[in-house]
């Protein structure tokens, strides 16, 4: 298979993504602060794996940084979506595997089934217990204070339990709550903000559970 690159839409003078699912920079000249221009020579671009197992790179631009999954910036630049379906699947289930000709675009309820069958969803529809038991939900209706104080959100929550995140240097600090220790991960610690919240939630979800550490951080759920 011959190995095609394209621009990438809003990077375009910045970076390429090829059918196979290599990211590289462009090569490109850089006029720094002094007046003097810099040549740069592009390069590929290192990929690694999230939480869920799909391959991600960075892009930067004017300063910023966006994380992207490589498996939907090929599907958005060589495969045609004529019904502007929301997912992309892996036709093989490997995830790392981004080369075009194993991928294809998907609603979200083929994208369940897709993954079904080798168990990512193992109870979903008829299958879960829950099928069409409105017991809930009769219950919510008629006591929406319920509803309510279930709904909050983060410290707010009664059942949100205590996050204990652990330094390199062995020193402590504790949270009310998992969102709370995210969001303070997100806006102070270099290794976290290039990344969402909810990826950094899920990070401290993995480390706790795992009792693994997470780029030199160790999370503990009290």
């Amino acid at each position: 298979m011959e190995e095609i690159w394209k621009e990438v839409k809003e990077y375009e003078e910045l970076y390429e993504i090829s059918n196979t699912g290599k990211l590289r920079s462009k090569d490109r000249a850089i006029l720094k602060r002094n007046g003097v221009t810099q040549y740069r020579n592009g390069i590929l671009i290192a990929l690694n794996t999230n939480s869920d197992g799909y391959l991600q790179g960075k892009l930067c631009k004017e300063g910023k940084t966006k994380t992207v999954k490589i498996h939907r910036l090929v599907a958005e630049h060589f495969l045609p979506n004529p019904n502007n379906l929301p997912e992309v699947n892996h036709k093989d289930y490997d995830r790392t595997n981004n080369n075009v000709n194993n991928l294809e675009w998907s609603s979200h309820k083929e994208n369940i089934q897709h993954g079904a069958k080798v168990g990512h969803y193992k109870r979903y529809g008829s299958n879960n217990s829950n099928y069409k038991n409105t017991t809930l939900k009769e219950f919510y209706k008629n006591n929406p204070d319920e509803k309510k104080k279930l709904a909050r959100h983060g410290s707010a929550n009664g059942r949100a339990k205590q996050i204990k995140l652990i330094f390199p240097n062995k020193s402590e600090k504790i949270f009310p709550c998992i969102k709370d220790c995210a969001k303070y991960c997100n806006n102070t610690i270099p290794e976290f903000q290039n990344f969402s919240q909810r990826t950094v939630i899920e990070y401290i979800s993995k480390s706790a559970n795992n009792k693994k550490y997470i780029k030199n951080y160790l999370f503990e759920i009290l």
